[in-house]
């Protein structure tokens, strides 16, 4: 899948955060990139469009990243959308949470965009083959 075929939602109660990753994401063309203030917001949008990539901060008021991606996975309309923990207290604790949960990666904050990149072209491909990706933080 290219970049451009891609939508994206980007999950994240810190504005400045949200705003920054989406222009990344979009200056490296990607097609349509979508932002969400908190877990009830994310549920909300996915909810209207699933989208194939789900970016999500892990710390949060009202609900953490990791319970998010176990409340859409359990869903069986989200099995072929790639989601993706980004934390900046990423611990083996907080990796291994996120696997249980369903995550496809876990990157520390700050965000590298290659990593950021990769991860989302890795998951994204082991979810078209209707797979998950390897856990990567």
């Amino acid at each position: 899948m290219q970049a451009a075929d891609l939508d994206i939602l980007v999950v994240d109660d810190l504005a400045l955060v949200r705003t920054l990753t989406s222009e990344v994401l979009r200056a490296a063309g990607c097609g349509r990139v979508r932002e969400a203030v908190n877990a009830a917001d994310a549920v909300a949008r996915m909810s209207e469009r699933a989208g194939n990539v789900l970016l999500t901060d892990f710390a949060m008021p009202g609900g953490d990243g990791v319970a998010l991606i176990a409340t859409l996975r359990a869903e069986r309309r989200y099995d072929r959308c790639a989601m993706i923990l980004v934390t900046g207290c990423a611990s083996d604790a907080t990796a291994s949470a996120a696997r249980h949960a369903g995550a496809d990666a876990v990157l520390p904050k700050p965000i590298e965009v290659a990593d950021l990149l990769s991860a989302i072209e890795t998951a994204v491909a082991a979810r078209l083959r209707g797979g998950r990706a390897a856990i990567r933080s």
